[in-house]
C-alpha cells in the first residue's frame, strides 16, 4: 500500500480490528442468538399446542404461515425507517414485541388470539432482524464484512440449536404454555440489552437514507443486487421447501427413515453449516463474493439432486451435510455482497429488501413446490429437482452478469448509481447573488463540475474557537462588542453539523484535525493582522488578555466540539492552516489524499486553507452548512467561487453519506495516550 497516495488497504481486517471498530457487535450477536432461541423453543410444542384448541389439521399450519407473513410485512418498513428512528429502537422494541406476542400466546383463550400473538412475533422478528443486518452493514466495511456476517449466521445457528431443547424442557416443567412464558422472558431480557447498552451517533440517527418505493426501484436496477436478492430467495426457499418438506417426505417414503434419524440428519447439516463459518469468514473477505455465492448455489443444487437420486440412506445423510457446508459458505457472502454493491445511503432499504426476498422464499417455497409436485405428479424427488433447477438458474444469473461481476474482489466495488449533485452552479446558497449573465458564464465555461472524491480524507475544523463563536448563540452585532472576530449566531447554526461530522469521523476512524490561533502575550507577532483592523491595533496595546467568563483564552476551541485525545490540534498565525504549520507533514504521515474543510470564516481562513490544499494537489470538499462567516454575502459568494474552481462545496448529509461508505480502520491515528493529562494541565 502506498501511504502517501492513499490506496485503500486490501488486506482483510483482523478479528481484533473488527471488534474494536464495532463495539456493539457482541450485544447485537447475543440479541440475535436470544431471538433465534426464542422461536426455536416454540417448535416442539406449536403443533400440539394448536391441537389443544380443537382446530382442524389444516389450520395448524397457520402458526407458521401468519408468523412468516408478519415478518414479511415488517421487513421493508424496517429498512425504510431505520435511518429515521435509529437502529437501537428497532432492535429493542422488535424483541419486546416478540416477547409480548409470546405472552399473548401463553394466555390465549382462543386460537384466533394465539395467531394474533404469532403475527406480533413475526412483525417483531422482521423489525429486529432487519435492524440487526443494517447495523452490521453500516458499521462493517469491505475488509471485515465476511467475518461479521459469519458471526451473525453463527449466532442464529447457536440460538436455533439450543431453542428446541430448552422449549422441550419448559414444556415438561410448566405444560404446553411453558415455552411461551420462557420465550417471553428471553425476549424481554434480550430486548432490554440494546435499549440499555446500545448507543448511536447523531449521524446514525439523523442521516435519512434514500428509501421509499423510488429508492427501492433504483436498487432493483443494480444487477449485482438483483442477483443477490434471487440468491437469498433461493436459499430460504431451499430451507423450507427442500430441507423441511421434500427431504423428510422422501426419506420416509424411500428409506422408511423415522423422525429420530431424520433429526440426526438435520443436526448434522446444522453442524456442517456451523463448521463452514470460519472458512466463510476467511474466504469471503479475500475472494470475489459473487463467485462464492454462485458456487454455493450450484453446490447446494448438486446436493439436492444427489439426495433426489440417492439409492441409500447414507447418501441422503451425505447430501444433508453437503447442503450445510454449501449454505454455510454462501450465507455470509450474500449479506456482505449485498452491502458492497449498493450506495451507502441506501443500505437500510437494501437490507430490508434482502430480508424480504428471503422471507418470501421461506413463505412461498413449500406451497409452490408442493403444488407443483401434486399437480404434476412429480414425486418428492421431482420436487427436489425443481428446487435444484431454481438454484442453478439463480447461479446462472451471476454467470450471465459477466466476468467482471465474478472476479471483482471485496475492496474493488464501486457504486455507479450513487446519487450525486447536479454538475451545475445553480440552485445553491449563492444563486440569489448571481446575475443572469453570471449564471450564463458559469454554464458555458464548465466551472463547478464535481471532482471525484478522494480515497483517504481528513476532516479539517478551522478556527472554531470562542473568539470566532462567542460562548453561546448571540446576535452578531452584540457579540462583536467583546469578540471583534465573532460570527455570532451564525457560528452556532453550524455547530450541530460540525458535531455530526466529527462523530461520524470518530466512528469510522477518520482523522480530525483542528486549527486555532496563537500569539505572544505582547502581540508582537500579529504582523500583517494589525494592518487591516483598527481594533486589532487597539488590542496590541492592551496588557490584559481577552478571556471567556470561565477564564479561557479566546483561541480555545469551543467545548461543544472540543478535540478528543486522538484528534490533532494545529496552532497557526496566518489565515491558511498550511502557512507555517506542520499540516502537510501530518497529512503525509496519515496517507491522506484529500481534505474535508469546515469552520470559519468562509471568506478568510477556510478559503485560504482550501486554496493551499488545492495548490498542493489535495482533493478538497467544503461542507456548505459546516462553514460560517460574519457577512452572509461574503459567505455565499466565497462558497460559489470555491465550488467553481477549487473544491466541491457539498451539504453535510452528502458528505456524511460518503464518509459512512468508507472502509473502517484505514489510518494509523495517534493513540491519545497521556493527552487527557496534557489537556488538564493546559
Amino acid at each position: 500500500m502506498n501511504a502517501l497516495f492513499g490506496d485503500i488497504p486490501v488486506n482483510p481486517a483482523t478479528w481484533r480490528e473488527t471488534l474494536k471498530a464495532m463495539p456493539y457487535l457482541p450485544i447485537t450477536l447475543v440479541a440475535v442468538a436470544g431471538h433465534m432461541m426464542l422461536f426455536g423453543m416454540l417448535t416442539p410444542v406449536m403443533a400440539i399446542y394448536a391441537q389443544s384448541f380443537a382446530v382442524p389439521d389444516w389450520q395448524i399450519g397457520l402458526m407458521i404461515t401468519v408468523f412468516a407473513a408478519g415478518r414479511l410485512a415488517a421487513d421493508l418498513p424496517a429498512g425504510h425507517f431505520a435511518s429515521r428512528v435509529g437502529i437501537r429502537p428497532l432492535l429493542g422494541f422488535g424483541l419486546l414485541l416478540c416477547s409480548l406476542g409470546a405472552v399473548l400466546g401463553a394466555l390465549a383463550p382462543s386460537y384466533a388470539m394465539l395467531l394474533t400473538g404469532r403475527v406480533m412475533q413475526g412483525i417483531g422478528s422482521g423489525l429486529f432482524m432487519t435492524a440487526a443486518m443494517i447495523y452490521l452493514a453500516q458499521n462493517s466495511d469491505r475488509r471485515s464484512r465476511g467475518k461479521v456476517m459469519s458471526m451473525f449466521q453463527g449466532a442464529t445457528l447457536v440460538g436455533g440449536a439450543f431453542g428446541p431443547s430448552v422449549g422441550g424442557l419448559a414444556a415438561n416443567l410448566f405444560g404446553l404454555s411453558g415455552p411461551f412464558w420462557v420465550a417471553a422472558v428471553i425476549g424481554l431480557v434480550t430486548g432490554l440489552l440494546p435499549l440499555i447498552l446500545f448507543k448511536e451517533t447523531a449521524s446514525q440517527r439523523d442521516n435519512p437514507q434514500q428509501s421509499g418505493s423510488r429508492g427501492m426501484l433504483g436498487l432493483l436496477l443494480i444487477l449485482p443486487f438483483l442477483c443477490v436478492l434471487l440468491a437469498n430467495f433461493g436459499f430460504f426457499l431451499t430451507r423450507t421447501a427442500g430441507q423441511w418438506q421434500m427431504i423428510p417426505l422422501l426419506a420416509d417414503q424411500r428409506y422408511g427413515i423415522g423422525p429420530d434419524q431424520l433429526g440426526l440428519a438435520m443436526s448434522l447439516s446444522a453442524v456442517a453449516n456451523l463448521v463452514a463459518l470460519p472458512v466463510a469468514a476467511y474466504i469471503v473477505d479475500r475472494l470475489p463474493r459473487a463467485s462464492i455465492i454462485a458456487f454455493s448455489l450450484l453446490a447446494t443444487a448438486a446436493a439436492l439432486a444427489g439426495i433426489a437420486m440417492a439409492d441409500s440412506a447414507a447418501m441422503l445423510f451425505a447430501g444433508m451435510i453437503a447442503i450445510g457446508l454449501a449454505t454455510g459458505i454462501g450465507g455470509p457472502a450474500i449479506g456482505a455482497y449485498a452491502v458492497d454493491v449498493v450506495p451507502a445511503r441506501q443500505q437500510g432499504s437494501a437490507m430490508g429488501m434482502l430480508r424480504f426476498a428471503g422471507d418470501l422464499g421461506y413463505l412461498v417455497g413449500p406451497l409452490a413446490i408442493g403444488t407443483l409436485v401434486d399437480v404434476g405428479q412429480l414425486g418428492y424427488d421431482g420436487g427436489l429437482f425443481i428446487n435444484a433447477l431454481l438454484l442453478v438458474a439463480f447461479g446462472a444469473v451471476f454467470v450471465l452478469g459477466g466476468r467482471r461481476l465474478l472476479i471483482t474482489r471485496p475492496h474493488e466495488h464501486t457504486h455507479p448509481l450513487e446519487p450525486r449533485r447536479p454538475l451545475t452552479m445553480t440552485d445553491r446558497i449563492w444563486d440569489k447573488y448571481l446575475s443572469e449573465e453570471d449564471k450564463a458564464v458559469f454554464a458555458s465555461s464548465g466551472f463547478g463540475s464535481l471532482a471525484e472524491w478522494g480515497k483517504r480524507p481528513a476532516l479539517l475544523v478551522i478556527d472554531v474557537n470562542y473568539a470566532f463563536c462567542d460562548e453561546k448563540p448571540t446576535p452578531i452585532l452584540e457579540s462583536i462588542k467583546k469578540w471583534r472576530t465573532s460570527c455570532g449566531e451564525y457560528a452556532w447554526d453550524a455547530m450541530p453539523v460540525l458535531e455530526k461530522l466529527i462523530d461520524t469521523c470518530h466512528g469510522k476512524g477518520i482523522p480530525v484535525i483542528y486549527t486555532t490561533g496563537t500569539q505572544r502575550a505582547d502581540k508582537w507577532d500579529a504582523g500583517s493582522w494589525a494592518w487591516k483592523s483598527s481594533r486589532r491595533q487597539d488590542e496590541a496595546h492592551s496588557t490584559a488578555p481577552l478571556l471567556t467568563s470561565d477564564g479561557l483564552d479566546g483561541n480555545e476551541i469551543v467545548a461543544e466540539i472540543a478535540p478528543g485525545p486522538r484528534d490533532i490540534v494545529i496552532h497557526k498565525q496566518k489565515p491558511s492552516g498550511f502557512a507555517g504549520t506542520p499540516l502537510v507533514s501530518y497529512l503525509q504521515l496519515l496517507g491522506c489524499d484529500s481534505v474535508i474543510v469546515t469552520g470559519t470564516t468562509t471568506s478568510g481562513c477556510v478559503r485560504a486553507t482550501v486554496l493551499d490544499a488545492f495548490s498542493l494537489n489535495y482533493r478538497v470538499t467544503v461542507v456548505e452548512d459546516g462553514c460560517f462567516d460574519r457577512a452572509q454575502a461574503n459567505h455565499a459568494i466565497n462558497l460559489c467561487d470555491m465550488h467553481a474552481k477549487y473544491a466541491n462545496v457539498m451539504p453535510s448529509d452528502e458528505v456524511i453519506n460518503h464518509l459512512n461508505g468508507l472502509s473502517q480502520g484505514m489510518y494509523d491515528l495517534p493513540s491519545g495516550a497521556g493527552m487527557e493529562r496534557v489537556a488538564a494541565a493546559e
